[in-house]
């Protein structure tokens, strides 16, 4: 269960109550355990850490609590040494080339352009090698920042509208742009 806030700037005291600590005491009902992530887990405020902390030291045995967070330094300590702090580092680009090739057979061409746009996220990189449309958003992204110095709104509009129709998010789009620009 992903827990999500209302608020976009920080996980609030009644984010953690109702979503967490009210609900682990429900069994799960399908499988034996019962998973919390908690994203962008450094927002979450004192109070809402404090509130979690009763629940970190004494889980029900069928739970587990994964906190996502970029920085351990903005946990509170109490918090951290109840945690297995375990340190992602971005997997380098030839690994996640070599992977690519060697694991999922993709032509060398396509393997460089998916580790550029991965960043070094081997399930990122993997997906966007898998994903049939990913060379079709590619080039309309490249297309648009090639050619929006001659368009009007309605035209670019139009563009970001033709990315709709591939299985990517916006988000994801931008992504593309924001590395073409990088790599240039």
């Amino acid at each position: 269960k992903y827990i999500a806030h209302d608020k976009p700037s920080t996980v609030g005291v009644e984010d953690i109550r109702r979503q967490v600590n009210d609900d682990v005491v429900i069994k799960p009902y399908i499988g034996p355990y019962k998973i919390y992530i908690i994203e962008e887990a450094e927002k979450m405020t004192p109070a809402a850490q404090n509130a979690l902390l009763k629940t970190l030291e004494e889980p029900p045995e069928y739970v587990v609590i994964i906190l996502l967070a970029t920085s351990e330094e903005e946990m509170l300590q109490t918090i951290r040494s109840r945690c297995v702090c375990l340190s992602m580092k971005p997997v380098p680009d030839d690994e996640l080339r070599r992977f690519l090739i060697n694991e999922y057979r993709v032509p060398d061409y396509k393997a460089d352009i998916c580790v550029a746009f991965a960043r070094g996220n081997l399930g990122q990189a993997k997906a966007l090698s898998q994903n049939e449309d990913f060379d079709k958003i590619k080039n309309q992204a490249v297309s648009l920042l090639k050619n929006i110095t001659n368009m009007d709104g309605e035209d670019v509009n139009e563009a970001i509208h033709e990315v709709s129709k591939f299985r990517v998010n916006v988000d994801d789009f931008l992504d593309i742009i924001y590395i073409w620009y990088r790599d240039v």
